[in-house]
């Protein structure tokens, strides 16, 4: 009888550790726009990336931990984005991929954001490209990109095969 009792609260034990561990994860990170509140947020002076009607634009997005290069066409309402993400090589270094968001912001002629969606999301290495066609916004003049990288630490010593989280987005109240 004892043994019975031991083999239910261990099926139990499984089943609400598979929902915690499995399902609020999945829930942050596929839901991520749900749960970030741009609400009276701007953009950071000089990450904004105008967007400009005409022939295709190129550019680079370039932060510590990596780069982005990019091209986008904007015909009427239409963005039509593409690129390619290139990480630090300390950061594919010493913190292997686990996790990877790139997201795009939009914002009006006053920087304050308008909207947000996610470009690409990826895990475990691999090239990370991007080939989108986006409904911009109406009102939207600029676009900046954010993204969130969460690697496994790579090296020895204390604290070694940790997870360790990298972000930035160009945002302000």
């Amino acid at each position: 009888m004892h043994r019975h009792y031991l083999v239910r609260n261990s099926k139990r034990l499984v089943v609400i550790s598979a929902l915690i561990f499995g399902f609020v994860p999945a829930a942050f990170f596929g839901c991520s726009n749900f749960l970030i509140n741009y609400d009276g947020a701007k953009i950071r002076a000089g990450y904004e990336i105008p967007l400009v009607t005409d022939d295709k634009k190129m550019g680079h997005y370039t932060t510590r931990d990596l780069t982005v290069d990019y091209e986008y066409q904007l015909q009427g309402d239409t963005l039509h984005l593409s690129g390619k993400v290139r990480f630090s090589d300390f950061l594919t270094r010493e913190y292997g991929l686990r996790y990877f968001n790139l997201s795009l912001l939009f914002a009006d002629g006053e920087n304050n954001i308008i909207g947000s969606t996610s470009l690409t999301s990826a895990g475990y290495g691999g090239p990370i490209t991007f080939d989108r066609t986006l409904k911009l916004p109406t009102q939207a003049t600029t676009m900046a990109f954010g993204f969130t990288y969460t690697g496994q630490s790579m090296g020895g010593g204390e604290g070694a095969g940790g997870s360790y989280d990298f972000w930035d987005y160009p945002v302000v109240r």
